[in-house]
């Protein structure tokens, strides 16, 4: 897994020597030689074929955030899928910058949100406080959706996955965007800049989409999460071995799944051990997220602290809307 201080000497060792000369044909070796690659990975084979014969597919299994995750990796390299709000002057090339977005892909620690878990994140209040790295659980993160999300303000488009990365300007959030209309791909690429004060720093419009990203972020962070890594079912292992020309451990391939631990009383018990009441949904009860500053580090942290689910286990979580006051 690499880790900050890999990310952050690659990216200062690029600024300082700049980005190797590379020849458009050598550029067309390397795309060539990752497509074919990644077409070829048995997770990829795997995930589109139950994409495109599995009626509203739903990416409900780990191996499936795995196979989006190659799948997208895939995908940025092709010259149908736009690329939009990419600024970073070290990769000014479209091809190069295809290149390096693809290989960021492969570095991700990949997490896997069910509908459930991604709706509680969303309705989690941020508070004001500034952005710093400390936010994020690793330096490149994927994460995976059970189903399409739409957009904040996007006009009814809709995203499958997002890549969150460290840079050294703040953190960098790729999405993949479905164009209600024309079912068209493109990847937008938005940057929360360290050192900056959410919300009230920020433009209105993208106060929405961030505070999306500051919560799910700090829903990783929260000890009320559960973070067992789930590995490849042996099958799909067995399978990786036996494909050649397989990176062996270049990929990591185990993926945390996004739940909530279960609530605890004092008496060792559930939570909702006893007689009571039938309810139809579950609601957040005393939930909250904290921006705790770190003088040590100079900056705040987001930590949820102290919520928990209130009604049965079996029933959906019941949506609240929050408005952002800057």
């Amino acid at each position: 897994m690499v880790s900050f201080d890999q990310i952050e000497d690659l990216i200062s060792y690029a600024y300082r020597a700049g980005m190797p000369e590379m020849s458009l044909a050598k550029q067309e070796s390397t795309r060539g030689a990752l497509v074919r690659g990644l077409a070829n990975h048995p997770l990829t084979r795997r995930y589109v074929a139950a994409l495109t014969s599995t009626k509203n597919f739903c990416c409900t299994l780990p191996w499936h955030a795995q196979g989006e995750r190659l799948t997208a990796a895939a995908s940025v390299l092709s010259d149908e899928v736009a690329l939009a709000g990419y600024t970073d002057n070290l990769f000014q090339e479209t091809l190069k910058m295809r290149i390096g977005l693809s290989t960021t892909f492969l570095m991700a620690h990949v997490y896997l949100w069910s509908d459930e878990m991604r709706v509680a994140a969303f309705n989690m209040p941020v508070p004001r406080h500034v952005i710093s790295k400390e936010q994020m659980a690793y330096p490149v993160m994927f994460f995976s959706f059970e189903t399409a999300v739409n957009i904040a303000g996007g006009g009814g488009n809709q995203t499958n996955w997002w890549l969150v990365t460290h840079s050294l300007e703040g953190i960098k959030f790729h999405v993949d965007v479905i164009n209600a209309e024309s079912g068209l791909a493109e990847v937008q690429t938005f940057i929360l800049k360290y050192g900056v004060t959410f919300p009230t720093d920020l433009p209105e419009e993208s106060v929405l989409t961030s505070q999306q990203v500051l919560a799910m972020l700090a829903f990783i962070n929260s000890p009320y999460i559960d973070d067992t890594l789930h590995p490849l079912p042996r099958t799909i292992r067995r399978e990786i071995e036996r494909t050649p020309n397989m990176p062996k451990g270049g990929i990591d391939e185990e993926t945390n799944v996004v739940l909530l631990r279960r609530r605890y009383s004092s008496n060792g018990k559930g939570a909702e051990s006893g007689e009571g009441p039938e309810w139809a949904s579950r609601w957040w009860v005393s939930g909250h997220i904290r921006a705790q500053w770190y003088p040590s580090l100079k900056a705040h942290k987001l930590i949820f602290i102290g919520p928990y689910l209130k009604g049965p286990d079996d029933k959906p979580i019941k949506e609240k809307t929050y408005m952002v006051v800057r």
